[in-house]
């Protein structure tokens, strides 16, 4: 029986590996390359300079395609020796019985009409849940690795701490930059412009799954050969996202040293006697892994976490100098849209079940069936439903009430303004952060807001609190 779960361990060990580095889109794109060579030399079109140019580039190409993938099943061979190898060592079973059993026809027929069986399957699920998730099958597993224990991405981060010590001592510290407010009020697009300018580092989707391991994870991943295609990201608002896009997973971190605050029903806010000084340590380096990842040493590490919303009264203390900007958007909008954004993934939660445990593993408990709000001091929370307009303007206005007691020491920045007039707004918010935007033209894919409020959706008495509310905000603005 052992030998036979040591030779499946072997054919999937290989499997994962082959799936896992991309060989079979590398192997498509070296059919192409040939084909593209192989038809030039037929186009009528072509001149015979033209012909042998475009021969040559083919050849080229399918030559480094070829190096590719040869290393690749290389290492897809490793990763089926690996359970072989050990099974021997160890004594349980020696290599030469496991490997006469994976010769016999049995075992080849069936292992093969096993995965091409489940192979099926997942082509199947895939092409149904297309629509509501972009994660295959093997970074569902990988996922689920990472996220399966805490003590998983802690043993990560020390391996990484001692691989890359003399590239992370050597990064000079730089006052962080912290983006952060309720959902819906333009944190992501901030965030994407802001990371345009040079010397700026934040985290980006290639550092999923062991987002407390960036520098050991991105060697690693970078076997994988990803590329980084833009698609319209879940919420279904425009935004497109791709790999190599910044997105806001330190909540990760946050949980880890402080999971106490995380209840079923609320999170609790941040104070200063809650200050861990290993947290603040462990922090700081790990700003500095993602400078030193980003880019040459020298950097600002930006963070976007809408999360941290709750912690505006600890950031200050635990990074002195930092900044922290928080974009304000007209309530009723913004609450609109909060509840559009819960109905969306109320359904998409439902319809894919990875996208629950997604969200809940990296901090995202905004909406949906994951809704857990902040405990404000002015939020009840069981005074209404989040099937409810007037719940969100009730979060809204409790969230905002706590921002403005602490206006003056942030940075706000009206998301309607910044619509209207990008290259205002932008030039003096990069003033206040010490960035130099150099030559990059921050303000190309800033657009205007549009209105999409209906009237009559929130109570009167309390639309009229959150304005004011709103206005006051204003007098800080950036």
């Amino acid at each position: 029986m052992l030998v036979f779960v040591i030779s499946l361990l072997a054919v999937f060990g290989f499997v994962f590996a082959f799936i896992f580095l991309g060989i079979a889109p590398m192997l498509r794109d070296a059919i192409n390359e040939t084909h593209t060579g192989i038809s030039a030399i037929f186009d009528d079109n072509l001149t015979e300079e033209e012909k042998e140019t475009a021969v040559k580039s083919a050849g080229l190409a399918l030559l480094k395609k070829s190096f590719e993938i040869l290393w690749r099943i290389a290492l897809s061979l490793v990763a089926a020796a690996a359970p072989v190898y050990l099974s021997d060592k160890l004594g349980y079973v020696p290599a030469e019985t496991v490997t006469q059993l994976m010769l016999r026809w049995e075992f080849i027929i069936g292992t093969t009409a096993t995965l091409g069986g489940i192979g099926w399957i997942i082509s199947k699920y895939q092409k149904k849940y297309k629509p509501q998730s972009a994660y295959s099958v093997p970074d569902k597993i990988i996922h689920k690795l990472a996220f399966s224990s805490t003590s998983i991405q802690l043993t990560a981060a020390e391996i990484e701490d001692s691989l890359f010590a003399n590239l992370i001592g050597k990064i000079e510290d730089q006052p962080p930059i912290f983006i952060t407010s309720l959902p819906r009020t333009g944190t992501t697009i901030l965030l994407t412009v802001l990371n345009e300018i040079p010397n700026t580092a934040s985290h980006i989707y290639r550092d999923m799954p062991f987002i407390m391991s960036p520098l050991l994870w991105s060697r690693i991943n970078r076997m994988s050969g990803k590329r980084s295609e833009m698609k319209e990201r879940a919420h279904g608002d425009g935004i497109k996202i791709g790999y190599d896009s910044p997105e806001a997973f330190e909540e990760i971190i946050w949980r880890t040293f402080w999971p106490q605050k995380y209840h079923k029903k609320s999170i609790e806010l941040w104070c200063i006697e809650d200050i861990l000084p290993e947290a603040t340590e462990y922090f700081i380096k790990h700003f500095r892994k993602i400078v030193a990842l980003r880019t040459n040493g020298t950097g600002c590490y930006i963070s976007k976490n809408n999360n941290n919303i709750a912690r505006l009264e600890i950031l200050p203390e635990m990074f002195p100098n930092s900044h922290i900007v928080v974009p304000l958007r007209e309530p009723a909008e913004q609450a609109t849209s909060l509840f559009r954004q819960h109905k969306n993934f109320l359904k998409q939660q439902s319809a894919d079940p990875f996208i629950e445990c997604y969200m809940r593993d990296i901090g995202h408990l905004e909406f949906g069936k994951l809704h857990t709000p902040f405990a404000f001091a002015s939020f009840d929370r069981m005074a209404s439903s989040p099937e409810k307009t007037d719940y969100w303007l009730d979060y809204w206005i409790a969230a905002y009430e706590m921002v403005l007691e602490r206006a003056g020491r942030l940075h706000i920045v009206s998301l309607e303004k910044l619509g209207k007039h990008p290259k205002i707004v932008l030039d003096r918010l990069c003033e206040r952060l010490n960035l130099d935007p150099s030559e990059v033209n921050l303000s190309k894919n800033i657009r205007p807001i549009e209105n999409k409020a209906e009237s009559g959706l929130f109570e009167a008495r309390k639309l009229a609190i959150a304005t004011d509310i709103y206005h006051n905000l204003l007098k800080y603005q950036v």
